[in-house]
């Protein structure tokens, strides 16, 4: 269910700036007034958009007993429910009203009047197009059942009114593949899209095209999963960590997976340590010698992760016993300062060479 204009109105614009960027939604200038966030977001944000507190804040307005200790999904199921309007001040109203009409001159696609409102509305055949298990997590985010049948999912979405802004960039790609319309750029450009050909009727798709896009988006679900675990940390082996970049498409046939602090010197098999692939041929020239310039390569942060993690776990029967993560950086952007210093005329001399 898309917000309305009051219950927007009772959140602070910190609380909209969230939602918009939980929605993919294009964000506004920090300098913007309220009322223009509100005009701004009125149509493009769900109850599953909110934070926990913004969710809290609604629930207390709408007299949910016992409203701090409900999690997230049981107050979006009570928030769907019956709802009381908010009074909004006229004087209040009259500059959204004003906020929104500007906002629409200046940007006519964030429009959300009652024909713009239908053609972001996703039909059942375009639910058709995402796969089950796209399907489940939309449901789940939106406290539906997410068992049955692919037909009843796409039913039960359906009948809850999912929009495409509510959709992730991978799903709006499937759908305008599946409608043979481009699938690059932005989310608001890919809708747009959709909207412009939302009375085409959407085809059956091959087989083979299915195919392609369910490897679409495993490939997309692998980079995701690799973003989690490069935050989090996890302690896995060269080939395990090999594989999960094939997955993602991150590893071709002349790369290893490449240390920051080398094996032999006590460098962990942990995703702390690895600065994913590099060439081949480089990776086993440089061996153990020349952990500082992979700790430049990788930036302060990342080898300060890499020593930290090396330091507990080392590899093996093998501790590193090495320099701190600082003094290996600064030795390994000494060299390259070096090296640039030495090499600056090459790329000239090479360009002026095939002149």
């Amino acid at each position: 269910m898309n917000l309305p204009e009051d219950w927007l109105q009772s959140l602070t614009k910190d609380d909209i700036a969230s939602a918009c960027i939980e929605a993919n939604y294009p964000a506004l200038p920090k300098k913007a007034l309220k009322e223009h966030w509100v005009a701004h977001a009125s149509g493009h944000i769900c109850l599953h958009h909110l934070n926990s507190h913004a969710l809290q804040k609604l629930g207390k307005l709408q007299d949910i007993p016992e409203i701090q200790s409900k999690p997230k999904a049981q107050l979006i199921q009570l928030l769907l429910g019956p709802r009381k309007t908010l009074t909004t001040p006229a004087a209040v109203q009259l500059n959204i009203s004003s906020a929104f009409l500007t906002l629409s001159l200046a940007h006519p696609g964030s429009s959300s009047n009652s024909s713009s409102g239908n053609s972001s509305l996703v039909s059942p055949e375009r639910l058709s197009v995402l796969v089950p298990q796209r399907l489940e997590d939309l449901c789940r985010a939106r406290v539906l059942p997410t068992h049955g049948s692919k037909a009843e999912l796409v039913g039960s979405l359906h009948q809850d009114r999912v929009s495409l802004e509510e959709l992730s960039k991978s799903e709006l790609k499937a759908l305008c593949a599946a409608e043979a319309l481009p699938v690059s750029g932005t989310c608001a450009m890919l809708i747009a899209r959709l909207q412009a050909s939302s009375s085409i009727t959407v085809a059956a798709i091959p087989p083979k095209q299915q195919a392609v896009q369910q490897q679409q988006l495993d490939r997309q679900k692998a980079v995701e999963q690799e973003g989690a675990l490069l935050q989090s940390g996890k302690k896995m082996s060269r080939s395990q960590y090999a594989t999960f970049l094939r997955k993602a498409g991150l590893l071709e046939a002349d790369q290893d997976v490449f240390h920051i602090i080398a094996s032999a010197n006590g460098g962990a098999d942990h995703t702390h340590n690895y600065h994913f692939a590099q060439n081949q041929s480089w990776n086993r020239a440089i061996g153990s010698q020349h952990d500082f310039i992979n700790c430049y390569i990788a930036g302060k942060i990342k080898a300060e992760k890499a020593v930290t993690i090396s330091r507990a776990l080392g590899n093996g029967s093998i501790s590193y016993s090495g320099p701190d993560a600082l003094t290996l950086y600064k030795m390994g952007e000494d060299i390259m300062r070096t090296m640039r210093r030495e090499h600056r005329s090459d790329w000239v001399n090479l360009m002026q060479a095939r002149a």
